[in-house]
């Protein structure tokens, strides 16, 4: 099943599946809402503690959330998505001094939880 996922870029790291509701059309799969919200949280929390933990960590996220969005969008569309959600967390001026105070320990802590939190996708 593909979907179009047009304005997903424009969705903040912290949506939940309420502010989703607007952007996925009604009747959407919800395991498509989550996993929005999955690569959205991942990917924004690997960008800012990419210090502390390593750029593989990053390419990792990247790597997921790229296959995640493939399966819905195919992967040129995916593609476009993923890029879309770096420019907007890139262009976060909050991003950068957040990234060189990002405590190794915390930020392990934060990706294994949201790992656990979406383990059923």
């Amino acid at each position: 099943m593909k979907i179009t996922l047009v304005l997903f870029m424009l969705i903040p790291a912290t949506a939940n599946a309420n502010e989703l509701a607007d952007v996925v059309p009604s009747g959407s799969n919800p395991r498509i809402v989550r996993t929005v919200d999955f690569v959205n949280k991942l990917m924004a929390t690997t960008m800012l503690c990419e210090n502390a933990i390593g750029r593989e960590q990053y390419q990792a996220a990247r790597q997921i959330g790229l296959s995640r969005f493939t399966e819905y969008a195919g992967k040129e569309k995916a593609l476009e998505y993923i890029k879309g959600i770096e420019q907007r967390f890139s262009a976060d001026p909050r991003m950068m001094t957040m990234q060189k105070t990002a405590d190794r320990l915390k930020c392990t802590e934060r990706i294994n939880d949201i790992y656990f939190e979406y383990s059923d996708l």
